[in-house]
């Protein structure tokens, strides 16, 4: 009972938009929601998330920054602070997930794949091939259907375990 209750209420929070989601577009910010709510299967779970979005300017800067800017601030009982860093700011940032910006180029993800190994970071994108290469935990998108993701081998190189009612959910590669 506990777990449908629990995958109901996923699907109930990315069902429906938040305040704090308008300033971007409707696929993105549904987007965002879902990842957010993937925080909430995280095991053991966390009661702080430290984001840190990844860019390398330019395109992937500006998605970055709109990722930012629809990051609420608290999701159930997890308390979300999110800035857009650098990958060179990554190595010395605090950041407990890492949420991958669109448009990255192949160093900058590579760099990535090589800080976020062994460090119990958990990594989101909405770019499939980012988690098909295993430089990425999950993957997640809204349209045309919620869609979730998980490299297992990555999962355990990266040091994180999720919920069985998450699992339950996505796909698995």
């Amino acid at each position: 009972m506990r777990i449908r209750l629990a995958i109901f209420a996923f699907i109930f929070a990315v069902a429906l938009p938040t305040n704090e989601t308008v300033a971007v577009a409707q696929s993105n910010a549904r987007d965002v929601s879902v990842a957010v709510n993937t925080f909430n299967f995280v095991t053991p779970s966390i009661s702080q998330a430290r984001v840190a979005v990844v860019h390398d300017g330019g395109a992937s800067l500006a998605d970055a920054q709109r990722i930012v800017r629809s990051m609420p601030s608290r999701v159930r009982r997890i308390q979300i602070t999110a800035r857009a860093v650098s990958a060179s700011e990554l190595r010395g940032s605090d950041a407990n997930i890492v949420i991958l910006a669109s448009g990255l180029s192949a160093g900058t993800l590579s760099s990535v794949r090589s800080q976020l190994s062994g460090g119990r970071r958990l990594c989101i994108t909405t770019q499939y091939q980012y988690v098909e290469s295993g430089a990425c935990v999950v993957a997640v998108s809204s349209a045309p259907k919620v869609r979730i993701i998980v490299n297992n081998s990555a999962a355990r190189r990266f040091g994180i375990r999720f919920a069985a009612a998450l699992m339950m959910m996505v796909e698995s590669i």
